[in-house]
C-alpha cells in the first residue's frame, strides 16, 4: 500500500496519495513503533504530500517531526535525515521562505554535496543563475562518481545545468546586442 501511495504521488493524484498514506499509517500503528524508520518513512512521504495539496502549515509541522525523529534515531548525517530536511527546505522555498530554505539546505549541503542540487534550485527561485550553475557544475562530476551517470538525481542535475548553461549564453547574447 505504501507504494501505491508513492505511485500516486509521483503521478500527481496527491488527494489519492494523502488519503492512503494516512491509511498506511493507520494500519502501520500495529505492526511500526512511532519512531521505526519504515514509519518514518511514510510520516515523511505524507509530509511532501502535504505540501503539495497546499497544507502547509500541517506539512511543516509534521515534516519537522519527521526529521527531529530522525535525527535522534537515525543520525544528523543518516541519508534519511538529510532527505527529510531537503524536502523541508523546498517546503519553505515553495511558500517562499527562501531564507529558511536556504539555511536549511546549506545544512543539509554541509553534511552531503549530494543535495547541491536543491540548494542551486533555491537560488534560481532568487533569480541568482549563476551561483546555481556554478553548484550544479562543480557536483556533478561527484555525483556521476558516486551514483552513477543514470541515477535519477544525476541525471537531473545535469538536465538543469544544461538548461542554465543554456540560459546564461542566452543572456550573455543579449547583453552583447544591446551593448552595440
Amino acid at each position: 500500500m505504501a507504494n501505491l501511495a508513492l505511485t500516486y504521488y509521483e503521478r500527481a493524484k496527491y488527494e489519492d496519495a494523502k488519503k492512503l498514506a494516512t491509511e498506511v499509517l493507520s494500519k502501520g500503528a500495529n505492526i511500526f513503533n512511532e519512531t521505526h524508520p519504515t514509519r518514518l518513512s511514510w510520516l515523511n512521504n505524507l509530509a511532501v504530500c502535504l505540501h503539495e495539496q497546499e497544507e502547509f502549515e500541517s506539512g511543516l509541522e509534521l515534516g519537522r517531526r519527521v526529521i527531529e525523529m530522525r535525527k535522534e534515531v537515525l543520525g544528523d548525517d543518516h541519508p534519511d535525515t538529510l532527505i527529510s530536511m531537503a524536502n523541508q527546505a523546498m517546503a519553505y522555498n515553495n511558500q517562499g521562505e527562501r531564507k529558511k530554505a536556504e539555511e536549511l539546505m546549506a545544512n543539509v549541503v554541509s553534511t552531503s554535496k549530494l543535495s547541491c542540487y536543491n540548494l542551486a534550485l533555491i537560488h534560481v527561485g532568487q533569480g541568482e543563475w549563476q551561483v546555481a550553475q556554478e553548484i550544479w557544475a562543480s557536483n556533478l562530476r561527484s555525483m556521476m562518481m558516486v551514483l552513477g551517470e543514470k541515477h535519477p538525481i544525476t541525471v537531473r542535475c545535469s538536465s538543469y545545468l544544461a538548461f542554465l548553461n543554456k540560459m546564461l549564453n542566452r543572456n550573455e547574447e543579449e547583453m552583447n546586442l544591446e551593448a552595440e
